[in-house]
């Protein structure tokens, strides 16, 4: 009789980390998330098992459903303190790299290009590039390395590979192409504005270095080395690691941490959408190599549109840069059009999580290293403004 009752029992018992439903994650996936959340000896994993009936008293700790939100808000703290620290490495490898720029070399090296220098270009040595790159890249390794060693997540987690169709691959790549070309107006718009005003802001990334060997590495480094990098810690260990806190959350955290490693108003912006749409493609094709691909050829398309306008004033027509974008915009939206049939968008299940969005976000700021992190990711960006 009592081993009836505990069997009708069990069925209120609900196991959130073994019954949490990844979207377009295999088998494989969520064998080795489950198993690296029920893991006692893991700190930054969310598993609880409480009694969906309501009002469950558990002698000690109060009703189930309040010891829940409790667990997962240290979970979640704990997580956030990992975050704060692996952006706080990042920001202080950036400082470094500035400092030592500065102080080696006599330049100011941080590959952006003002508003008011764009037909200005300062032309660099191969060891500034060679210095700058290699410094750039050991940041982002020591980073992923720092994630690696603390978290202990599975290769099978924060490298999602599920198998995808190349439409959904070329559906996620027009879309990120589609945006790159709007918010590339606005951000021109933008810089001319506040230019307006006398405040100078930062237009767009582009060095140039008077060592063909030079200029080869650093377009290595940007276009090739740096996006799989980024992809690798933010739609692989941020975004993987705070699914388990719901997708929507994991998304807009993530691409936040990766929005604000760019230390300027407009482009804070663009990253911050643009790392949406990267985190969402992800999630919906199940696979980082989608983020990677779409990031990778947006970056190339970006670096050429650049070289299009390299030493061109606002009379000018910058033809060429125009032309390409309209062609972009045409070409994509077609194959959107086109490919729409062909995708389908997955229900949302619901995750299984206590605290709502809004409290997740304001919990952010419960965390010191958090904090931190965003008060110098600002003092970097007001550092970032010229006045003219």
């Amino acid at each position: 009789m009592a081993e009836k009752n505990k069997n009708d029992n069990a069925d209120y018992f609900i196991d959130v980390a073994r019954d949490h439903i990844y979207q377009n994650q295999g088998k494989e996936y969520t064998k080795a998330f489950t198993e690296w959340r029920n893991d006692e000896k893991n700190p930054y994993g969310y598993a609880f098992i409480h009694d969906s009936r309501e009002h469950t008293y558990v002698d000690g700790e109060g009703y189930a459903d309040e010891f829940a939100v409790t667990s997962e808000k240290e979970t979640l703290h704990r997580c956030f303190k990992v975050a704060g620290i692996a952006m706080l490495i990042l920001i202080a490898f950036q400082t470094a790299l500035s400092i030592s720029m500065k102080w080696i070399f006599g330049a100011q090296m941080d590959g952006w290009v003002y508003y008011s220098e764009r037909s200005t270009l300062r032309k660099y040595s191969f060891e500034q590039i060679t210095f700058y790159c290699a410094i750039k890249i050991i940041a982002y390794l020591s980073v992923i390395l720092f994630c690696a060693l603390k978290l202990r997540l599975p290769r099978k987690v924060y490298i999602p590979n599920e198998q995808v169709s190349r439409k959904k691959i070329t559906y996620a790549v027009c879309v990120s192409l589609i945006f790159m070309v709007i918010a590339r107006l606005f951000d021109f718009l933008l810089v001319k504005m506040f230019y307006s005003v006398n405040i100078d802001m930062c237009f767009y990334r582009y060095v140039v270095s008077n060592s063909p060997s030079g200029q080869y590495f650093y377009i290595a480094t940007e276009l090739l080395i740096v996006p799989i990098l980024s992809e690798i810690l933010f739609r692989g260990f941020f975004l993987q690691l705070f699914r388990q806190f719901g997708d929507t959350f994991a998304v807009i955290f993530s691409s936040i941490l990766a929005s604000c490693c760019f230390h300027d108003i407009s482009k804070l912006m663009y990253m911050f959408f643009f790392s949406v749409i990267l985190a969402t493609a992800t999630i919906k094709t199940g696979n980082i190599f989608t983020s990677m691909i779409a990031r990778m050829i947006v970056v190339d398309v970006t670096y050429v549109l650049n070289d299009f306008s390299v030493g061109v004033l606002d009379y000018e027509l910058r033809f060429r840069e125009i032309i390409v974008c309209i062609f972009l915009l045409v070409v994509c939206t077609c194959i959107i059009t086109y490919l729409q049939e062909y995708i389908i968008t997955p229900k949302n299940r619901p995750n299984s999580s206590e605290i709502t969005l809004a409290d997740k976000l304001r919990l952010v700021l419960n965390s010191n290293y958090m904090i931190i992190w965003l008060l110098l990711s600002l003092f970097e960006t007001i550092l970032a403004v010229r006045i003219v």
